[in-house]
């Protein structure tokens, strides 16, 4: 690996998280190349498949992200934030059954991670199961019991 693979490496993400955050799909879409162009010198390095994961997501490739972050997930498996991305790439694709899947084991590793409650809740909502979906808003609020957000979901979800 040389000096220079490793900058695009770093700038291609660093793109791609800025121009995710700043809504810069043209510098998504730069990191994304710089990542494609690098991946062949980092092929199972997790910060590489989750930024190209996340810039195919945004292009609105919803299945073909969940199979980079499987890879993702194949290399660590611990990681509870692999699993929210593969779960929200199933969601884009309209799978709810592995979207449910990804959220729920998001949830198991990292029981503190706000996203994945309300992602699964929104993917319950979509499949009206208001049931499920009032469900995980009472664990989101279960696990955040101070937090406005799961205070006013519950009461939503109750109407």
């Amino acid at each position: 690996m040389s000096a220079g693979a490793l900058a695009k490496r770093n700038l291609g993400i660093a793109e791609i998280k800025v121009g995710d955050r700043t809504e810069s799909f043209p510098l998504v879409a730069h990191g994304f190349q710089l990542l494609m162009d690098s991946w062949p010198s980092f092929p199972n390095d997790p910060a590489v498949l989750t930024g190209i994961g996340k810039a195919l997501l945004a292009a609105g490739h919803g299945a073909e992200t969940a199979a980079v972050f499987q890879q993702a997930i194949q290399i660590e498996p611990e990681n509870a934030l692999n699993y929210l991305h593969a779960g929200l790439a199933w969601k884009a694709a309209r799978r709810n059954t592995e979207a449910i899947q990804s959220l729920e084991k998001a949830i198991q590793l990292d029981p503190l991670l706000e996203q994945p409650y309300r992602e699964l809740a929104d993917v319950y909502s979509d499949a009206r199961d208001p049931a499920m979906s009032r469900q995980t808003y009472e664990r989101f609020l279960k696990a955040f019991p101070k937090s406005i957000r799961a205070q006013s979901a519950v009461l939503n979800s109750n109407r």
